[in-house]
């Protein structure tokens, strides 16, 4: 079976529409529809309801999203395999979110490169909802997100969960005002939800980033508050250069191990989460 079948089958199935795909693959509209008729007869099934408005996958069709996902994943594996240096013997995709690269990936990857030295690595660091995407696609072997995955065929376990506290760039009494050099910081919907019962009169912030970190480069350099991870500003606040602000309500944010069910590469999927369960098992 042709792998550039499977990906324009992948590309419909992801966008509902053979215009749209073809445009993506840099393909004809005709020769992405002679790709799916020709996988629909070598299967003998139809795959898509077609429409005026895009198309629909057929229950067929859904049978064979997971294993197309597996097809075009393994064979872009093989592929980096065949072309791998001699003190590798193969590669292991993780996405994680943009986050967690300090406070988790870094010290995460000195143990696993250390126990393995013979497996390399290629990371993607990204926002939650983009790794979601590119591991449905099949494009990563393991990512770490702040979302579970919805979709079925893969699984999301809980690593641990961050405490979001309330920091400023200067130490304040509880009730002196906070709120005008507030920077909020998007940390998803449930947040969101939480953040709103929480300051239910505050007005929107003038200021807002997609990552604690962008904060805190603000904070350093123009002053303010944020909530930010605790164990990312352990330090910072042991010295003194920022300072909690007591008495504002604490959030939580939940970290998670998203993979499929029946991955590409098992047995060093593995791997990695036991060197990953044991690097949080120790720093816990």
């Amino acid at each position: 079976m042709n792998i550039s079948h499977l990906k324009a089958f992948l590309e419909i199935a992801a966008t509902g529409s053979f215009l749209k795909s073809a445009e993506r693959l840099h393909i004809t509209q005709s020769t992405i529809s002679a790709r799916i008729k020709t996988l629909e007869e070598q299967l003998g099934q139809p795959l898509f309801i077609r429409k005026r408005d895009g198309a629909l996958l057929t229950p067929q069709g859904h049978q064979l999203v997971h294993h197309a996902k597996t097809a075009v994943q393994a064979w872009a594996q093989a592929k980096q395999q065949l072309s791998l240096p001699d003190q590798l013997e193969s590669i292991l995709s993780i996405g994680v979110q943009t986050d967690l690269w300090d406070t988790l990936l870094l010290p995460w990857l000195d143990v696993l490169k250390q126990e393995h030295p013979d497996v390399g690595l290629a990371l993607r660091v990204e926002y939650s909802e983009t790794l979601l995407e590119e591991i449905h696609q099949g494009k990563l072997d393991l990512a770490i997100t702040y979302l579970p995955s919805s979709f079925p065929g893969f699984v999301s376990d809980a690593l641990y969960s961050d405490e979001l506290i309330l920091v400023s760039s200067h130490e304040r009494p509880p009730t002196q005002e906070w709120r005008e050099d507030y920077v909020y910081v998007d940390w998803g919907r449930e947040f969101q939800r939480a953040h709103q019962k929480a300051y239910p009169g505050l007005r929107a912030p003038a200021f807002s980033v997609g990552s604690y970190r962008l904060a805190m480069d603000y904070i350093y350099r123009n002053e303010g508050s944020a909530f930010v991870p605790r164990r990312a500003v352990e330090d910072q606040l042991k010295s003194g250069v920022i300072f909690e602000v007591k008495g504002a309500p604490r959030f939580a944010r939940d970290v998670y191990l998203v993979q499929s069910i029946t991955p590409a590469q098992s047995q060093l999927n593995q791997m990695a989460i036991d060197s990953l369960t044991r690097y949080l098992r120790d720093h816990s």
